[in-house]
């Protein structure tokens, strides 16, 4: 067993998207949790609020309205590696992800994983 150090990356995703950021995440390869792959956290469906304002380009909702969705909380982990952190938000969280303006934290841990992971994963 080994203790590396981790990224844990949180968003909200709307019930009618979570396949499709499902998979987008499980395609860039860097989800990887000692021996398996494709490894995230489903949390209980909660409800995310906003109100779009000025400029906004809403997937949901209208300019000024206060909205609420049904969404489900979304966790992973990748071994801390800014490149990789970065090109996973840019490049396939975000794309993925149906709000202009995604709700993303990344926390720094430490995680326990077997001692055959994979190097870079």
């Amino acid at each position: 067993m080994q203790i590396l150090e981790c990224y844990r990356i949180v968003t909200f995703v709307p019930m009618s998207h979570i396949e499709q950021v499902v998979d987008a995440l499980c395609e860039s390869d860097l989800l990887t949790y000692g021996n398996y792959k494709d490894v995230l956290w489903f949390s209980s469906v909660g409800t995310g609020q906003f109100t779009p304002v000025e400029n906004a380009n809403p997937t949901q909702g209208d300019i000024g309205k206060r909205e609420r969705c049904e969404e489900v909380r979304l966790e992973f982990s990748i071994l801390r590696d800014e490149k990789n952190l970065k090109h996973l938000i840019e490049n396939v969280l975000m794309p993925a992800h149906p709000w202009e303006e995604p709700a993303i934290a990344v926390y720094e841990t430490r995680e326990t994983r077997s001692d055959t992971e994979k190097k870079g994963h």
